[in-house]
């Protein structure tokens, strides 16, 4: 490895001594470089290198040719150019050779090199760099296409373009992600040609698209010149007009889009049902701007969309925007909801639905006149879609947020129950739901407070106090009512959501219920279900249930739940903690209520039957608890318990040498 650097940096001598020589670097700076240098190639010279040291000698070299250009020019130096002047970008092509003959499959880093090309104008050098990475890489789209690109903007030279991506189509025919981007970036190719081509006669001061003023017009002035004496048409005088007004047809065919149009019609004959490889032409002749044949192109996509895709929501989306006029916003919702209901009469679907309702919620966020007739369009458009079964989550949620839009509050709830009962196994829906019935509490409760402050009467719920979560409850309301009957209407539909289970918890908790109330419903998931996990699952629904019900409640009344549930499958080991949370704190507070230690010692045993397998935490609280002055047995059995039970026990081990446990 010695000899190999050594050889390299002195390789470099001419190159530093022109630099010193040219007034670049002084003889200390060029000394540092060596140095750096030397560091460089030691790191890339061994077997393990990597990709990040590679960066770093790109980056180092990169820089001194930055430092060297802003000298020169800074110091005014002048004259023929010598190795010195292109020395530093002919070493960091030098690297990126060595760094992709190594990683040869890493993409960006040849997409690196190749910019590192074009910002020094190293167009032979980009030429074969763009060679290398085709052959190695020959279905990589975005090479192909910078290939083309590089030979339209280098070397204006349409047709290699045109034959690199005919030769890119190909060799990417098996892959039909990257097909799709060539074809597009093939339509853009010719739509680019026309352009220049237009651009050029514009700049020549040639009028109009089939060339106005050219020999075509010419022969109409002349009148006679292609007659012979007696009248009839001269062939031999007719043959050059004839020629020169086919060619200029086919170029103002060509300008108007004639050769993307082919190249289109070429690309949907590989993917005729796909709406969003045809959205993609649509989203290209946007970005090119106004032209003489645009709308044609355009006009064919969208006849395509109607003859080939008859019951693509897409489709029906992309033809119902078409239709919209960009003059007044009400005749462009009506012109995009009249083409929607015939996609809705001919094909009915959760798609179809979707897009029609994000069209109408589109239309009103700006401040167009009409707002209220188009929310209320799109709010029956939700309630079609729900109830002829063809309701999405998406679709069903944006309903009560279109009544949340006007301030209606109890509406929204209402509507989001309904939803919710619509599309039942879907969580995000009760959650909607659940949500919006806190709300609707909590509002009538400010209500209640606000009528109370005035000195208005109101009626008075009892409070009764006892042991038991659900007996004992306070005595709710009608509202109260409502929202307890929707957290367990909630639960029962989507009985193993963790995440519902959790908000109806905690939204019980909120507005100032007793959880209890779920106890029940739990009880009856646990029993139809196996085991919980060590972390998550139902054994977190059963931990929040306890905390809350100690927190509203009481601990005894904490505890009467646990009971409950001890005996049926182990929710999950956050249950086992929760549990043991509550009591240890209880032992800590010394407040009266704690449980004997026998007790507790039992909880331990009953969560490390469960999830000692598993669950290391829970030894090592085992190991703690039995640590205490006090404990019978100490530690010891523990330990080897443990030890015997867990699948992975070095870190239960590891742990317990750290705070000198065992």
């Amino acid at each position: 490895m010695a000899d190999t650097v050594r050889y390299l940096l002195e390789g470099m001598v001419p190159e530093l001594d022109d630099l010193e020589k040219r007034g670049y670097f002084s003889r200390a700076e060029l000394g540092r470089v060596v140095q750096k240098r030397q560091e460089h190639e030691y790191a890339l010279k061994r077997s393990a290198a990597r990709l990040a040291d590679y960066r770093r000698a790109i980056a180092f070299e990169t820089s001194l040719e930055e430092l060297r250009v802003a000298r020169r020019r800074a110091r005014g130096l002048s004259g023929k150019k010598t190795l010195a002047d292109h020395c530093l970008v002919r070493r960091v092509h030098f690297i990126y050779q060595r760094a992709t003959r190594r990683f040869r499959g890493d993409l960006a880093l040849w997409g690196d090199w190749l910019r590192f090309c074009h910002a020094t104008r190293s167009g032979r050098r980009a030429s074969r760099v763009l060679a290398r990475a085709l052959a190695l890489h020959p279905r990589c789209a975005a090479l192909w296409t910078h290939a083309a690109a590089w030979e339209l903007e280098s070397n204006a030279d349409a047709a290699a373009a045109r034959a690199l991506m005919q030769q890119g189509l190909r060799a990417c025919k098996t892959d039909a992600r990257a097909a799709a981007a060539l074809w597009h970036e093939y339509f853009r190719l010719e739509l680019l040609v026309a352009a220049r081509l237009r651009a050029r006669r514009a700049l020549l001061g040639i009028d109009g698209p089939a060339g106005a003023g050219g020999p075509a017009e010419e022969q109409g002035k002349t009148g006679d010149a292609t007659t012979d004496g007696a009248g009839h048409p001269d062939e031999a005088a007719a043959g050059p007009a004839t020629k020169d007004s086919e060619a200029e047809a086919a170029l103002a065919e060509i300008m108007r889009g004639g050769i993307a149009r082919v190249v289109m019609r070429s690309a949907l004959a590989q993917a005729p049902r796909d709406a969003a490889f045809r959205s993609r032409f649509l989203d290209i002749l946007q970005e090119m701007g106004e032209f003489e044949g645009r709308a044609e192109i355009e006009e064919e996509i969208y006849a395509g969309l109607a003859a080939d895709l008859p019951e693509s929501p897409q489709a029906w989306a992309l033809r119902a925007r078409h239709a919209a006029p960009s003059g007044d916003a009400r005749d462009a919702i009506a012109a995009g909801l009249e083409v929607f209901e015939r996609g809705l009469a001919a094909a009915p679907s959760p798609g179809l639905y979707s897009e029609a309702v994000e069209f109408l919620v589109q239309a009103l966020e700006g401040d167009a006149p009409g707002a209220d007739e188009t929310l209320a369009t799109a709010c029956e458009l939700c309630r079609r879609a729900g109830e002829a079964g063809h309701g999405s989550v998406q679709v069903l949620l944006t309903w009560s947020q279109l009544r949340l839009r006007v301030g209606n509050l109890a509406g929204a709830a209402e509507v989001a129950r309904t939803a919710a009962g619509m599309l039942p196994q879907a969580p995000e829906l009760w959650e909607t739901s659940l949500r919006l019935a806190v709300a609707v509490a909590a509002a009538a409760s400010a209500s209640r407070d606000a009528e109370q402050a005035s000195g208005c009467p109101t009626t008075s719920h009892g409070d009764s106090s006892g042991d038991d979560e659900e007996a004992d409850a306070p005595g709710p309301s009608g509202r109260d009512d409502a929202l307890i009957g929707a957290a367990l209407e909630a639960v029962r539909a989507c009985p193993r959501s963790e995440g519902l289970w959790l908000l109806a918890v905690q939204c019980l908790v909120a507005a100032g219920h007793n959880p209890g109330v779920l106890r029940t419903q739990l009880e009856v998931v646990l029993a139809q279900g196996p085991r919980g996990p060590t972390e998550g699952g139902m054994g977190a629904v059963a931990a929040a249930l306890v905390r809350a019900v100690a927190l509203v409640r009481s601990p005894a009344a904490a505890r009467k739940l646990y009971a409950s549930l001890r005996h049926l499958p182990s929710p999950g080991g956050e249950f086992w903690h929760a549990v043991l949370d509550m009591e240890l704190e209880a032992a800590r507070a010394g407040r009266g209520d704690e449980l004997p230690r026998p007790r507790i010692l039992a909880l331990f045993e009953a969560a490390v039957d469960a999830h000692g397998q598993e669950d290391a935490d829970m030894w090592v609280r085992y190991m703690r608890y039995s640590a205490q002055p006090g404990s019978k047995g100490g530690t010891g059995s523990v330990y080897w318990k443990a030890v015997r039970a867990l699948q992975r026990p070095a870190g239960f081990v590891e742990r317990c040498q750290l705070e000198r446990l065992a």
